[in-house]
């Protein structure tokens, strides 16, 4: 005859094995969330500056995550070379599409991102960017992070700008940006794009508020620093 207690016994077994292992996988989660931001600069005169752009993570999880790499990637038209190269005969009304890269310099080193914290935002400047070939308000890009052990994470695809400056319809706004983009930045990142190549990755640097990366104090000399004049969307 079966005992009842036993058997008992055998089945509470069983499921606080269970709780107690689906305890340790729940406690080991990790999840990560990528966004993106943007921000415009403006002095004193209401003149736009400067636009930066950062990739923002939330750790979602249940452990610290650390953040290897950083930054933007997008599907940009390359050459038809590529394909002539690759012995394709691409229709000539295809394109060549290539995958593009912006991995914003962390310097070695790697950013921790704690579970229920704040976000960590990396912030680089737009128009760098914008040199190889990227439209702000119409390129589709992502961002995406490299944590340890190797794991990408990917936030959603949009445009660098989803919003235009306050006020400004399309064409103002490109007006805006190019002609901060020749004060601030220097006409070279109207020049010529270079050829588009697969699996290109471009390092862009980091901005930073103070250190040895690159300086908001650096960016306008002999002006204050910015960021109260500048409209912050997340």
């Amino acid at each position: 005859m079966v005992d009842p207690i036993a058997v008992w016994g055998a089945v509470t077994g069983t499921v606080g094995l269970g709780i107690a292992g689906w305890r340790e996988l729940r406690g080991n989660k990790r999840s990560l969330r990528v966004e993106r931001g943007w921000q415009f600069v403006y002095d004193a005169d209401e003149q736009l500056q400067d636009v930066w752009v950062c990739v923002m993570v939330w750790n979602t999880g249940r452990r610290p995550l650390h953040v290897e790499y950083v930054g933007f990637e997008a599907l940009v038209v390359g050459e038809r070379k590529i394909a002539d190269d690759a012995g394709m005969d691409l229709p000539p009304e295809n394109n060549v599409w290539v995958n593009k890269r912006f991995e914003i310099a962390l310097n070695g080193d790697t950013l921790e991102v704690v579970p229920d914290g704040p976000s960590v935002k990396v912030w680089t400047r737009l128009f760098p960017i914008c040199a190889d070939g990227i439209d702000p308000t119409g390129t589709e890009v992502q961002p995406y992070v490299v944590t340890v052990p190797e794991k990408w994470w990917l936030g959603p695809p949009g445009p660098l700008l989803p919003e235009l400056p306050p006020g400004k319809t399309l064409e103002e706004a490109g007006t805006e940006l190019v002609s901060a983009a020749v004060k601030y930045a220097g006409p070279e990142v109207l020049a010529a794009n270079p050829a588009n190549r697969p699996g290109e990755v471009i390092g862009v640097m980091r901005l930073i508020l103070e250190g040895d990366v690159e300086r908001t104090s650096d960016l306008f000399p002999d002006q204050r620093l910015p960021g109260s004049d500048a409209a912050e969307h997340e």
